[in-house]
């Protein structure tokens, strides 16, 4: 690894920690042993710096989201594959508790960190928009284009998902059973879906089916 290349992983390494308060040329060139002045030989400024370790740390968070919502095995249409669903989430947050950590910490945070950070949650519940709009599709057998009105209904219940997945990581993080997380996550994810087909069918003046959420 060259000089450059260790400055930028150090400084992602203090943006996981600490935030972007904490990312300066003093502490970078503290970790890695040289003086303030050589880390300047191989970056412009701290922007430049800053944006490069950013993409680090956001690139990691899109491959954790990801890797769960894009799974093979991913079944929304039982409980039984939500609560599956849920228990490899509440795993994710705990081998990545550090990713999660630093979305809930810094979403709001100005600069290159946060704006990735909300990127990443913006593609999330893009993700989510589509999944959530499939399967009730398939369920039950709409097949009009929606309004823009009903698209954005559909972006406030993707989102209100992804902030129960990030308080449930909180929760997980101050000390909830894995067990409970899990269960706590499912219960919040199904009833994220019956507000969702509730509200469109109610919306679209159709009939609001009953749906198991125990």
């Amino acid at each position: 690894m060259g000089r450059r290349d260790e400055i930028i992983e150090v400084a992602a390494t203090i943006l996981r920690e600490d935030g972007p308060a904490a990312l300066t040329s003093v502490e970078v060139a503290a970790r890695i042993g040289v003086t303030q002045s050589a880390i300047y030989r191989h970056i412009v400024d701290m922007d430049e710096l800053a944006a490069a370790a950013s993409r680090i740390v956001v690139s990691q968070m899109t491959a954790v989201l990801n890797s769960i919502l894009l799974a093979p095995d991913a079944d929304f249409d039982e409980l039984s594959g939500i609560a599956d669903l849920s228990r490899k989430l509440v795993h994710a947050m705990g081998s990545d508790a550090q990713v999660f950590e630093v979305i809930d910490r810094w979403r709001f945070a100005e600069g290159a960190l946060g704006d990735g950070i909300r990127d990443t949650l913006t593609s999330a519940r893009d993700l989510l928009i589509v999944i959530l709009e499939r399967e009730w599709r398939d369920e039950y057998g709409y097949t009009d284009p929606l309004t823009s009105d009903l698209t954005a209904v559909q972006r406030s219940h993707a989102e209100m998902i992804v902030d129960d997945v990030i308080t449930v990581a909180r929760l997980l993080r101050s000390g909830t059973p894995d067990r409970d997380a899990a269960r706590l996550l499912q219960l919040r994810i199904v009833t994220g879906w019956v507000a969702y087909v509730a509200d469109l069918q109610t919306r679209l003046g159709r009939e609001v089916p009953e749906i198991e959420v125990a």
